[in-house]
């Protein structure tokens, strides 16, 4: 089945029977917790022979958010995402929203010189990554997360959604905070905020 299908078959299932959540204004995270809320076992995420559901992946995104949190990451914060295509690449980017931060998607096959511009500008503190793309990155001074590795460590990390007072602690986190910090392929040292 091609990927369009599967998500097209996803999509049907999971909404079939109750209509997703939607607010104008809201942050993505926001809209994924109330989902998950209203449909904690139903199929969230399907990658090869992986599943998880919406309960799961929200508390796996909550577990890396409060993680991360330590770390510094919060509104206006960029946090670094190197992953392969993956169950735990929409964790890694659903906990650095859940964070407060603007995630970098980071190309693990994209030359070192590029991910070392990338990380410059974008001064991120943290790199959210998995333990065999390690050899991809280039030297840094920012923090390492790998979800693999630190699985351990990450377990121990709170599984509920960081608190609205917490957001507003650290500045709260609004849908006029950027989410987003992308480099096109074809022009690598020009940015797009979002």
């Amino acid at each position: 089945m091609s990927e369009p299908s599967n998500l097209r078959q996803l999509s049907q299932a999971d909404f079939g029977a109750a209509e997703p959540v939607r607010s104008v204004g809201s942050c993505f995270h926001d809209l994924f917790e109330a989902q998950a809320a209203r449909v904690p076992h139903r199929t969230a995420l399907r990658c090869g022979s992986t599943a998880l559901s919406y309960s799961e992946l929200n508390e796996a995104a909550n577990r890396l958010a409060h993680s991360l949190r330590k770390t510094g990451a919060g509104p206006n914060v960029c946090v670094a995402l190197c992953m392969e295509r993956s169950v735990d690449m929409i964790v890694g980017l659903l906990g650095i929203l859940k964070a407060g931060a603007a995630y970098v998607p980071l190309l693990p096959d994209a030359p070192k010189a590029r991910l070392s511009h990338q990380l410059q500008e974008t001064a991120a503190p943290v790199i959210v990554t998995q333990q065999a793309l390690l050899k991809a990155l280039p030297a840094t001074d920012a923090r390492i997360v790998c979800v693999d590795r630190d699985a351990s460590l990450l377990a121990g990390e709170s599984a509920a959604n960081p608190s609205k007072a917490a957001r507003r602690a650290i500045s709260f986190t609004s849908s006029t905070h950027p989410a987003l910090r992308v480099y096109p392929k074809a022009s690598p040292f020009v940015t797009k905020t979002l």
